[in-house]
């Protein structure tokens, strides 16, 4: 587990290291959010390592972590999807989300000593969705023909990646030994997740980040 983490430190360091480098390309664009939440997963991820290291519990940190990634998501896509209707499906998702953060907290799984796995279900579906609902609006649009030249296109494609793969683990997560099958397919969909990032910070264009 210590090593599955480090790998994934190392990964979220080059990605951010990547980003910082090319941030001329996005520093006018809600892009540059992303670049800012990278480096709070940094910190993240080297807290959560040091307290693996020690023999901590990182309960909190991953719940923190899974609150932020959620709520970030939503966030970001709201702002980038420009059809009204679509951008106020993102702040009734934020709602939704919250709503099945306070039920799970109360009922369910406590912040402090449990993973919050069903809330982080629900934020991936919901994370899910929205990023479709912006793909969909940018396929019908202009935008299409360079959407590979775009960082957020990058960014979706790994966001979706890591989402579809972590959600089946978080499903059958009491049926499985968390440091076994679920620690390969972490690691796995996360250095997926990250190069699709470092890709898109790397063959975007300026112009095309907006």
């Amino acid at each position: 587990m210590v090593i599955r983490a480090f790998i994934i430190l190392i990964v979220i360091s080059l990605t951010l290291f990547v980003a910082v480098f090319q941030f001329n390309k996005f520093k006018t664009s809600p892009i540059k959010y992303v670049v800012y939440f990278i480096g709070y997963v940094f910190i993240s991820e080297t807290v959560a390592n040091s307290y693996l290291s020690n023999g901590m519990s990182t309960v909190i940190i991953n719940n923190v972590y899974s609150i932020a990634y959620t709520f970030f998501n939503l966030f970001f896509y709201s702002i980038l999807i420009k059809n009204n209707r679509a951008k106020k499906i993102g702040y009734i998702m934020m709602f939704i989300f919250s709503i099945g953060l306070l039920i799970n907290q109360l009922f369910f799984q406590e912040f402090e000593h449990k993973l919050q796995t069903y809330t982080f279900i629900l934020g991936l579906f919901l994370v899910t969705i929205l990023v479709f609902i912006y793909l969909s609006e940018i396929m019908n649009s202009d935008k299409i023909f360079k959407l590979t030249n775009t960082s957020v296109f990058w960014i979706s494609i790994g966001i979706i990646i890591f989402n579809f793969g972590f959600i089946p683990v978080l499903v059958v997560a009491e049926l499985i030994r968390w440091e076994g099958i679920y620690n390969y397919i972490l690691l796995f969909v996360n250095v997926i997740m990250y190069s699709c990032f470092i890709t898109g910070f790397i063959i975007s264009k300026k112009e095309y980040n907006i």
